[in-house]
């Protein structure tokens, strides 16, 4: 299950929304999921920082990424960092001017 994030600002009552979901093992990413989420900005599927430490939590294992982010036009930010990707599409990013 996703945990959405929205913070508020004088803009737009949803001015940032994004999906914070590091370490728990996720292996694919659908653009079925994603296509109800149009005004997402921030999609963080990286490792996270453990503690003070230099320790870190792992990432997920998603492998592959194909042409998952056609509705969501609104992203910037991108963490897939920890993962196990081996083959992105070219057409992934097409269309994300803001990224």
């Amino acid at each position: 299950m996703f945990q959405l994030n929205k913070a508020k600002s004088h803009h737009s009552s949803f001015s940032q929304i994004g999906i914070d979901q590091g370490g728990n093992y996720l292996t694919e990413l659908s653009a079925a999921v994603l296509r109800h989420l149009p005004l997402l900005e921030q999609l963080l599927l990286g490792g996270k920082k453990h503690g003070w430490g230099p320790a870190f939590v792992g990432g997920n294992r998603i492998t592959e990424l194909g042409a998952i982010f056609g509705h969501n036009e609104q992203l910037q930010v991108i963490d897939f960092s920890r993962n196990r990707l081996q083959k992105i599409d070219p057409a992934t990013f097409a269309g994300l001017k803001k990224l």
